[in-house]
């Protein structure tokens, strides 16, 4: 069989390709899944073109797999197996070199780790064969003949019980049915693949891939399902092509009894699958949320799925099932802890991130690739950015701020800082905080460059990428031009023709930091010169961020912030301010009116005898709108925040407010908090960090005033008047996600008499908590009931035996 594959005009190979003599044109891979002995048996076919007359050797990574003969044109191959190279102490010894610049730095790193990772499987070429080559070569500088190629066949096993490439995962009982997957992300295809596994776009190539399987067994793979067989032996082929080219680490293959469900709105083209037993939760989890995903992103980027086919396949039996969720060529591996009934809140949310996450990453992952590993976090940033914006289409505007908000904190809390963007390799955007930093930086360029421009770059880039696949009977370019290879150069260039938004600074300080801007900010009121005196302090402590060029010591950040001062009659004020230095000192004048009868001195008495009422400042933003990734500690007046949780409209502006009060020590903080709780028009989640901060609030003369104003909430809400639990009713979600959340801000609380409270609080709702009549389940919220109650009497157990020693010692010191 021959993959559908026909030439167009010679292209001249790149001059990396034509130094080691050959290019790969396309492979032929047959494979046979041995669920007995957990490994793979199989033989792989390399049409390679030779590039030079003196072609000696070709070179394959191999990995962990059993080499079992080499043949060249049916000769019999001598092959040797290599020794990789050992990168530490060589990148021990670069270390060293304190004052190497940045770029150098990087691209020798780079080389050690190609050079550690090298081909491994050495194939000589047979006498006769090079003999061959030299007659049918033309003089000794003419380009090599289009119709010379050599056929190179590898058979292999792979390492049985492998922990990568090939992975057969444990059963824990006879019930549960054996399956496989195969995942070569991160280098390590060559373990269940005798391949060129790199991420040069000169050793893609076309597939085919035929797997063999007992009868009742299902194999899948990337790619479209092309053909199937019965064996002699009375087992199943399945033929499978990848028509474009494809590196070996984008091919996945999984194999086992499934249950099959075709998409009930096109059930030719995609399809669902999932082991025995989790039937009907596939039903309600794979196509309406997929339907919903590839609706968003055909509006958006104006492309239908840039795959013939594709196939969802959840692997594994209930929690706790480590299958990585993965993508490749139209097919996408999820852990079966995603599937879900109609009876769960939670893993809704989980599912639904998870399939927008594979769709996000079937455009840019598989169809737009990176042109490099150096630019592979571009590629993984957008992909993370378009699955945001996804889930904001379904989960809502307010929704998404905080998502950025979050994930903001959630890198800022590394106080080592992240890895460098420009360092990261793909192994290393695998990580949670490399791929928040990637998201937030393609936020940022999004931030500046407007909404519109960044929709018609994508747009473009994946327009091109599947013209050049729809090209019928012409195969993509060979070279390192074109065919889905993105660029951040090529990239920032056309955002700068859409927008006139030139961002290149920006993405140059940011790729090569490995940290993010940490602020530290206060603000007082001058009532003589009726202006505001602004400190903003940069804690280096963690590291700046770290301009391009410089390897060594730490450089503030540099950029403009917008400071939003919002005062008495509705006035709002933007200030632009350059920051440059560690320390800035701003003042920012007021735009209220002053009375004219009132003189300074006047003004500044009136102002220490009552700073609320004579302070034309109601509050103060800095970057409202989040333009930027950083850590601020800003610090303003309690009623200051307390103006902003009345009157602040914007979702991020109220949950900064609540925060600010946390720990407030006033009536009339409490009661604004408990304002905020009670208002069923504010987000749920502004809410539920009211009740956080309430809880730890306090007056002079009882310190649990801000608890008891909660549990009164609470028990107004979901309990009756005998102190039972009325039956739980997640009818409405945001009922559901104020009770979890003020339980676990209840926990939180300190001091001896409110531990008391709160722990007699949670044992109570633990114990009579009922959900015989709810619809949705309520494991979840039992689970944080347990970890919360569990932490309480154990942080009071703490709390009882300090006050233990602390009297031991007083009574006998």
């Amino acid at each position: 069989m021959t993959v559908p594959f026909v030439r167009e005009e010679p292209r001249p190979p790149p001059p990396a390709v034509v130094e080691r003599g050959w290019q790969v044109e396309r492979a032929f891979v047959g494979i046979e899944i041995d669920f007995e002995r957990s490994q793979l048996h199989g033989a792989v076919e390399y049409i390679v073109r030779p590039l030079r007359r003196d072609l000696k050797e070709v070179r394959l990574h191999s990995g962990q797999c059993k080499v079992i003969t080499c043949q060249v044109n049916n000769f019999v191959s001598v092959s040797e197996v290599l020794s990789v190279k050992p990168k530490q102490k060589g990148v021990e010894e670069l270390i060293k070199h304190d004052k190497i610049r940045l770029e150098d730095f990087n691209m020798q790193a780079q080389q050690l780790n190609e050079e550690a990772h090298g081909p491994n499987l050495c194939i000589t070429i047979p006498f006769e064969i090079r003999s061959d080559l030299q007659k049918q070569f033309g003089g000794k500088n003419q380009p090599p003949p289009e119709e010379v190629e050599i056929t190179i066949r590898v058979e292999y096993s792979t390492q049985a019980h492998a922990s990568t490439g090939a992975i057969f995962p444990a059963q824990e009982n006879d019930e549960q049915m054996p399956y496989m997957y195969a995942d070569g992300r991160f280098g390590f295809a060559q373990d269940w693949l005798p391949c060129f596994d790199t991420m040069n776009s000169w050793d893609r190539c076309p597939y085919r891939i035929a797997i063999t399987v007992e009868k009742e067994v299902m194999a899948i793979c990337s790619g479209d399902l092309v053909d199937k067989q019965l064996t002699e032996e009375g087992k199943h082929m399945f033929f499978y092509d990848l028509v474009y080219p494809v590196q070996a680490s984008e091919i996945g293959v999984v194999a086992g009894m499934f249950k099959v469900l075709a998409d009930p709105r096109t059930p030719s083209t995609v399809t669902h699958f999932c082991l025995p037993g989790r039937a009907k939760e596939l039903v309600y989890t794979g196509p309406d949320i997929l339907d919903r995903a590839r609706k968003f992103f055909y509006s958006f980027l104006g492309k239908p799925l840039p795959v013939g086919s594709f196939k969802q396949v959840f692997l594994g039996y209930g929690q706790g099932t480590k299958t990585p969720q993965c993508t490749f060529g139209g097919l996408g591996i999820f852990a079966a802890d995603t599937l879900h009934s109609e009876r769960s809140i939670d893993q809704h949310y989980v599912a639904r991130r998870a399939i927008c996450s594979v769709v996000a990453s079937t455009y840019f992952g598989v169809c737009v690739r990176p042109r490099g590993p150096q630019n592979a976090w571009l590629v993984t940033g957008i992909s993370e950015y378009l699955t945001a914006l996804c889930l904001k289409d379904t989960l809502g505007n307010n929704w998404y701020k905080l998502h950025v908000v979050d994930i903001t904190k959630s890198m800022c809390e590394k106080l080592g800082g992240t890895i460098s963007l420009a360092e990261a390799s793909q192994s290393d955007l695998a990580n949670t905080s490399a791929r928040h930093r990637a998201h937030l930086l393609v936020y940022m360029v999004e931030k500046r460059g407007g909404m519109d421009a960044m929709q018609r770059v994508l747009r473009d880039i994946v327009a091109e990428a599947i013209t050049l696949q729809t090209r019928m009977g012409i195969p993509p370019p060979k070279s390192d031009e074109g065919y889905g290879l993105l660029d951040v150069a090529s990239f920032l260039k056309r955002l700068r023709a859409n927008s006139g938004t030139d961002v290149r600074p920006l993405v140059r300080d940011w790729a090569n930091s490995h940290a993010v801007p940490r602020f530290q900010c206060g603000y007082k009121y001058d009532p003589r010169k009726h202006q505001v005196e602004l400190v903003v302090k940069q804690d280096l402590s963690q590291g700046g961020v770290r301009r391009s060029g410089m390897v060594d010591g730490v450089h503030p950040f540099t950029g403009q912030l917008t400071i939003r001062i919002y005062e008495i009659e509705g006035v709002q004020h933007d200030h632009l301010v350059d920051i440059r230095d560690e320390m800035h000192v701003l003042e920012l004048p007021c735009h209220s009116r002053r009375s004219k009868h009132k003189s300074a001195a006047q003004a500044e008495k009136e102002f220490k005898e009552d700073p609320l009422g004579s302070c034309p400042v109601l509050w103060v933003r800095i970057d409202p709108d989040f333009e930027w990734a950083k850590s601020m500690d800003f610090r303003q007046p309690h009623y200051a925040w307390m103006q902003a949780l009345k009157m602040e409209r914007d979702v991020v502006g109220q949950y900064e407010a609540c925060q600010g009060l946390t720990n407030s020590a006033e009536d009339i903080f409490i009661n604004a908090l408990t304002d905020t709780l009670s208002n069923g028009k504010l987000y749920y989640r502004v809410r539920t960090m009211a009740a956080a901060a309430l809880a730890t609030s306090y007056v002079e003369d009882d310190q649990t005033a801000g608890l008891n104003k909660v549990l009164s909430f609470f028990r107004k809400r979901f309990m009756y008047e005998s102190g039972a639990m009325k039956q739980n009713n997640f009818a409405q979600i945001t009922d559901y996600f104020l009770q979890r959340d003020i339980v676990a801000g209840v926990a939180g609380v300190t001091g001896k008499e409110a531990m008391e409270i709160a722990g007699e609080f949670l044992l109570s709702v633990l114990n009579s908590s009922d959900n015989a009549g709810n619809v949705y389940d309520d494991d979840y919220f039992v689970a944080d009931m347990l970890t919360c109650t569990a932490r309480m009497w154990c942080e009071a157990k703490k709390c009882k035996e300090s006050c233990l020693r602390n009297d031991s010692t007083q009574k006998f010191g």
